[in-house]
């Protein structure tokens, strides 16, 4: 099998004709073709090696807001069990879409407007839980999401 490597026609500003170097005209050009040859090879085949390693670790994330209730909570605001309950299971429901579609990492935003979805001493619990600002949900919906999240095998930031 002959290999030919036809290199660009090199342009000098200097020169008023064009230079064409191939490896058929040049003894040194075939040596330094056979080293490029071989360190591209060797750069191919490592890539291939360490592509499985990274293809393990990529990163497939997607953000959910809290702000307004655009993503979660939407279901409702309030400290009953039902409302609890439904906010519990939208958050399932969610991470369960997000498992499906291989997403290993979500973004949650627990500070949506200087207050928490998770007990402060700094800040208080977020209205978009309860209704009211500073009123205790009744539960730890940051504890929730990452319990949920890592069962399915996702990351979560905040």
């Amino acid at each position: 099998m002959k290999i030919c490597f036809h290199f660009v026609i090199i342009r000098s500003k200097f020169a008023k004709s064009n230079l064409t170097l191939t490896t058929q005209n040049s003894k040194v050009m075939g040596f330094l073709s056979k080293k490029l040859l071989f360190l591209l090879a060797a750069a191919v085949m490592t890539l291939n090696v360490s592509a499985d390693t990274y293809l393990k670790r990529e990163l497939r994330g997607t953000w959910m807001t809290s702000f307004l209730s655009l993503d979660w909570p939407s279901v409702g605001v309030g400290v009953s069990s039902s409302i609890i309950t439904s906010q519990k299971n939208e958050a399932i429901d969610y991470l369960n879409q997000l498992e499906k579609a291989h997403i290993n990492a979500v973004y949650l935003q627990v500070r949506p407007c200087s207050d928490a979805f998770y007990k402060s001493s700094y800040e208080p619990w977020s209205s978009y839980l309860t209704g009211s600002r500073g009123a205790d949900p009744g539960w730890d919906p940051l504890e929730f999401w990452v319990e949920e999240a890592h069962k399915r095998g996702i990351e979560l930031h905040t």
